[in-house]
Formats: structure tokens, sequence, C-alpha cells
């Protein structure tokens, strides 16, 4: 069965969505829009070919959107590291510039 493995940097990110969504629009939509985050990694995991290439971010690295968010992840042999999860209109380009190419674990 296919692993979903959540580094730490994306575990934060997933608070910060939920503590954001919850703030605007209670935490029902917060719960919800995470469940659906979820469900799209753990079909990643089974397919995680199928989602964007995202080289010029880093190698290997891949993504998906999901409820104007986006998940970027490795694929490994027995499924996916998620790397991070970021609100689609940020910067990314930029945050994954700042980041040390550790994963995204840096503090």
């Amino acid at each position: 069965m296919p692993h979903v493995v959540i580094r730490p940097r994306a575990e934060r990110d997933l608070q910060e969505v939920f503590d954001f969504i919850a703030e605007r629009s209670g935490e029902e939509r917060a719960a919800l829009v995470l469940r659906r985050i979820a469900r799209t990694m753990e079909h990643l995991a089974h397919t995680p070919h199928a989602a964007q290439r995202r080289d010029e971010l880093r190698p290997a690295l891949r993504s998906v959107p999901v409820s104007g968010y986006i998940i970027f992840f490795f694929p490994i042999p027995d499924g996916i590291r998620v790397s991070r999860v970021l609100y689609g209109r940020r910067d990314i380009d930029g945050i994954f510039e700042r980041e040390p190419d550790n994963d995204g674990d840096a503090e």
C-alpha cells in the first residue's frame, strides 16, 4: 500500500491552512479543505507521476492544485513525500528560492 509521508514543514503549512480558513470561514470549512487535500495526497501516493513536474523549483519535485492550494511532493518508491502545501497565489518561486534545498524542513 502506498504511503504519504508529510515532512515537518508541510505539517506546519497544513496547520496554517486550517487556521487561516477557520478564522475567515469557520472550522467546518477548514476541515473540509483539509479533507480534500488529504484525499488528494492519498490518490497521489498511488499515481505520483501523473502530477505536474516542477523541476524549475527542485529536481524531481511535482505538484497538484487542490481548493486553491498546491501540494508539492516528491515521488518515493512506496508513495509520496509531501514537502509543502502552499496557497496558490503566494510567491511560490520566491519561497523555494529562499528555502534551502532540504525538502522544505527549514525553520
